[in-house]
């Protein structure tokens, strides 16, 4: 592929981002309408919602195990929703600056002919990811509603009565919700409404995090690449100069990026092992299950270790990004000029750019790892207890 194709595809990704994000209500821009600001609460009102008639579930099948777990994992799952959502739209401002900051940078770099083949290394990696994790999302949210929409028409087509409406969502309501077709299908809408939006909503932010840090590591690629890669020994000082504006740019990005998703982040990290582990533990108490079961439960599971997966490998990408950027500065050929130790030295005080989540350590593949070795832990305690 050459290089004017991958900067093509680069363009590609970034419109299909901001158009999904526009229909979902979580993209940023100035000025936005009334009806534009109603998405988040109307979304944020269906995970309510749901919350609530999977807790009312859970008040009256409190001894039973399973439907328990079952609904403390959709109960998660909406929550992290619900926070993903108010965070987005608490930042909107900050991240209206971002965008239009990191996209300047990322252009600057790409219409440069010389450095736009050395800056897009990660692009094929967060498109594959894109495509993955979305099917997976969609393929979990999609399957509940065309199966209970199916067993409702072969119940129909062989004329079994009284037909069983099968509602999507672990809950149970205060009122009967079978009383006729269209008391069903006006619930049945609205759980189907709501899990569509919790999988998709779920899948657009962890897409747009790893998007946002993608969009941070070009810069980078491009200055470590200037520095190292001088046309001419007296455009040193320029570049220096020029590299130690970007690069504080970036650290206000990365600010930005903590105070949007750092409690994202943490909820994931602390949640994510109990979601795996009621996932796993569904599997193993079910005495049979369909071959569509089986699929939805691993495009689940796989959906949610990339989640994990994902904020992970990108906060690491962006510290190794910077770290290198910080080292190609330091072996460049300042030594002995004083004109240009004052700006080297200021660019070297700078600290590599480390997301945090709160008090958390630094976000790393050690998140990761984290988390996977207590969804094991808490498998294994589920075990020995059963």
């Amino acid at each position: 592929m050459s290089d004017d194709q991958r900067v093509q595809e680069f363009f590609e990704t970034r419109e299909t981002m901001r158009k999904i994000a526009l229909y979902m209500g979580l993209w940023p821009f100035e000025n936005p309408g009334f009806f534009y600001r109603l998405i988040p609460c109307c979304l944020v009102s269906l995970y309510i919602y749901a919350i609530l008639i999977i807790s009312n579930s859970i008040a009256h099948h409190v001894n039973d195990a399973r439907l328990v777990t079952v609904c403390s994992g959709v109960i998660t799952i909406n929550v992290l929703c619900i926070l993903k959502i108010l965070r987005i739209a608490r930042y909107r401002k900050e991240m209206l600056w971002f965008n239009k900051t990191v996209t300047d940078l990322c252009n600057q770099f790409l219409s440069d002919g010389e450095l736009k083949k050395f800056v897009l290394d990660d692009v094929r990696i967060f498109r594959c990811f894109f495509r993955v994790h979305a099917s997976l999302c969609a393929f979990s949210g999609t399957i509940p509603i065309i199966t209970s929409l199916v067993s409702v028409v072969y119940q129909m087509k062989h004329d079994i009565h009284p037909i069983k409406y099968s509602l999507i969502l672990p809950g149970t309501y205060p009122w009967n919700v079978s009383t006729n077709q269209f008391v069903h299908g006006l619930h049945f809408g609205f759980e189907a409404y709501s899990l569509m939006w919790n999988f998709y909503v779920g899948a657009l932010v962890d897409v747009l995090f790893s998007f946002t840090i993608l969009q941070m590591t070009i810069p980078l690629r491009g200055m470590s690449h200037a520095i190292t890669n001088l046309r001419y020994e007296r455009d040193y000082g320029n570049i220096l100069h020029k590299c130690l504006i970007q690069y504080r740019t970036l650290i206000k990005c990365r600010c930005i990026v903590q105070k949007t998703y750092g409690p994202i982040i943490v909820f994931i990290a602390v949640t994510g092992p109990v979601a795996l582990c009621s996932l796993a533990w569904q599997v193993t108490q079910m005495d049979s299950m369909t071959n569509m079961q089986k699929l939805r439960f691993a495009a689940h599971g796989i959906a949610k270790t990339l989640q994990v997966w994902s904020y992970s490998w990108s906060a690491t990408n962006l510290r190794g990004q910077s770290e290198n950027f910080l080292e190609k500065v330091y072996c460049s050929q300042w030594l002995g000029n004083r004109t240009f130790m004052n700006t080297v030295l200021t660019i070297l005080m700078q600290r590599p750019l480390i997301i945090r989540a709160g008090h958390m350590p630094d976000v790393s593949l050690n998140m990761f790892v984290f988390v996977m070795k207590t969804t094991s832990s808490y498998y294994l305690l589920l075990q020995t207890l059963d």
